[in-house]
Order: C-alpha cells, then structure tokens, then sequence
C-alpha cells in the first residue's frame, strides 16, 4: 500500500481516516479540498485542479482524500489502494454538523453555517455521485479495494494497523527466514518473524486491554503472525457462543497449515454435541482449512472416551484432494489407531482411505511411538 485514494460522502470521516492513516503509515497526504478551494472561498479552474493532481501522482507514494470526479478517473489508474467510506446519509450530515466553526487541516476555510446545497448534494449521494463511484471502482478491480459501513469498522482497521506495526517490532530476521521455509503457502515478504510464545503472550495482553475486540473484527492479514495472533484471540474467548460466532468469522480466511493448527480453543471442549453439529457443517466447506480444523477437532476432541462409531465415518467419508485435508484424514487414523485400535483398524485393513492416505495412515502411525512393535508389523502388511 503506497499509493492510496480515500473516497465517500461528505461528513463520513474522509479526511480524519486520512489523518489517521498517514499517521500510522508516514505516506505523504494531500487533500484535495486544498488543492481546489482558496482562503477566500473561491477555486481554481479545472486545469489548474488536474495539473496538480498530477503533480501528486508524480509521487512514489501517496495518501489523496477526497472524490472530485473530474480527476478521479486519472486518481483510480495511479493508485494501488482504495478506501471507500461508505457511510449512511444520516451520519454524514451529523458530521458536517459537528465540524462547523472548527478550523481544519483539510480547508484553507472555514465553514460557519449550512450551504442548502451542499446538504442537497449530502441528502443526494446515494442517488447520484456513488452509482458513479461503484461503476468506477468496479472498472478498476485490479485495485486493492476497503469499504467501511461504520466509524467502528474504520477504528477496527485502524487497531489492526497498530498492532501490524507492533508486532513488526517483534519480528527477528532469522526466525522469519525460519518460518517462510515450514509454510509454503506464504511467501517470506508475508512473513515478520515473530515467535509463537510471544504472540500467545501478547494475544493475552490484547485481551485485557481491550483491542483484541476491534482486531477480532479485522479478517483480512498481510502478515502470517496477524493470522495466528487472530487464532490466539480465539483462544482466549471464555464463552463458547462467542468463540463458534468468531470461529465461522475466522475459518474461511486461514490460508496455511500452522494458524490452523495452533488454533485449539479450550472453550470447545464445554459442550461437545453442539460443536459436533458446527464440526459437520465445517466438513462440508469449500475452505480446504475450515475443513482440516474440522477434521483436528475431532481427532482432539472426540478420539478415546468421546468416541462414537460415526465419528470415525466423517473423516473417511472426507473426499478432497487438497494435501492439507489428505494429510490431516491421516493424521486423524493415525492417532486413532493408537488411542482406539480395534475400532480403526478396520478402516486400515479394509482399505477405506484412498491409496495415498491409506499409505501416509501407516507411515505415521508406524513413526509413532505409542503403537507396539507387533501392532506396527500387522500395519504394516496392509501397505
């Protein structure tokens, strides 16, 4: 994010989420308002509006705040990001209200009474300049592009940016290196390199002073520690309501093997039938990692004294062909095998797993060291 438009209603919060950003990001900031508007209330022309905007575009980097449609057009093929504030028609005019009699960074005036026509122009958004926004934006969906509802969402994101930024503090070069070589799935630049027993002690600390709520609302990650941190949250939610709300928020955005795997709330284990009920619904997902959470839980939660002959039935009836998934039906057998062994091993010896499963089921459990030197050799000849 380097070159970024900030885009919405009058009065939604534009120019202070603007503020905010350039804040956290030291990105250079212009608002448009002051390139168009003089100390005396009166504008420039057009083409003296378009030179300088270009002037700004010229730039490497950048933060431009405002709408103007006559230079969004060229704004749009610049920039890299977009921020749309997207804010009800109510709130936006309450915010003009609000900001009356105030001198502001973003005008080189300052306003002291309503302008009946900017209202009009407020009261009319919705109809008139934000189908023009859509079709824009949606000619350019090479864009990165954030669309806030509410100033909640906007503190949200803007939460998230400081604890990016705090956990970038945290990060070490050679355990990042460390952990871009265990998780393919994300490229090193996506990695910071900060240790899991730092980010389960700063999730605690998240908690109680109270921003893990806005971080919790934040699905989207650049780093893979934001994804563990989100699974560490989870962790430490204490009511189980809570936890499958943010668990069926969270699932479908995990993108690698590890945020999958630390994620084991304790919270689950509270009331087993209802989570076996989220559990066979998680089976069904297109998300090849909601799958393989589903698939862990009930390996941890439901093997030895919470098994049920149709527990074992779900995970062989799992057919994906997504190696997380394959590998994770395997590493449920092979547990099983140890902690239930006359209820799995007919699903060894009658070969209910595909060939490569059915193999990989055997080669863990025969690595395992809770399975006896005669139970590995009778595994072993189903191979």
């Amino acid at each position: 994010m380097k070159k970024v438009l900030i885009i919405g209603c009058p009065g939604g919060g534009k120019s202070s989420f603007a503020r905010e950003l350039h804040r956290r990001t030291s990105l250079p900031l212009c608002h448009l308002d002051m390139l168009f508007w003089n100390a005396d209330k009166t504008t420039v022309s057009r083409e003296i509006l378009c030179e300088r905007v270009r002037e700004v575009l010229g730039g490497d980097e950048w933060i431009i705040d405002g709408n103007y449609s006559a230079t969004l057009p060229m704004r749009l093929e610049a920039c890299d990001s977009v921020f749309f504030l997207d804010m009800p028609t109510e709130l936006c005019l309450e915010g003009v209200r609000r900001r009356r009699g105030q001198v502001r960074p973003d005008m080189p005036w300052i306003e002291t009474e309503e302008d009946p026509e900017f209202t009009e122009y407020i009261k009319n958004f919705n109809e008139t300049a934000r189908p023009r926004l859509l079709e824009l934006l949606d000619a350019h969906k090479d864009k990165l592009l954030t669309v806030f509802l509410s100033h909640e969402e906007i503190g949200a994101y803007l939460t998230r940016l400081d604890i990016q930024n705090e956990l970038i503090s945290m990060g070490e070069e050679k355990y990042r290196l460390f952990s871009a070589s265990l998780t393919p799935t994300k490229s090193p630049e996506q990695i910071i390199g900060v240790r899991v027993p730092i980010l389960r002690k700063y999730a605690k600390a998240l908690t109680r002073d109270g921003r893990a709520k806005d971080f919790l609302l934040e699905c989207r990650h650049e780093y893979l520690e934001e994804q563990h941190l989100h699974a560490f949250l989870i962790e430490q939610i204490s009511d189980i309501d809570t936890c499958l709300y943010e668990l069926d928020r969270f699932l479908p955005h995990i993108d690698n093997w590890a945020s999958c795997d630390s994620l084991r709330p304790k919270v689950l284990t509270k009331d087993k039938t209802r989570l076996l009920g989220h559990i066979k619904r998680w089976l069904t997902s297109p998300h090849e990692y909601t799958v393989r959470f589903a698939i862990e839980c009930l390996m941890l939660y439901y093997l030895g004294d919470s098994l049920t002959p149709d527990i074992h039935e779900l995970v062989a009836d799992v057919k994906r062909e997504e190696y997380y998934i394959k590998m994770m039906v395997a590493w449920y057998f092979a547990t099983a095998l140890a902690k239930d062994w006359e209820a799995t091993l007919p699903y060894v010896a009658e070969r209910r797993l595909d060939v490569w499963t059915h193999a990989k089921t055997i080669q863990k459990a025969c690595e395992s060291y809770r399975l006896t030197p005669e139970q590995k050799n009778i595994l072993r000849g189903y191979k």
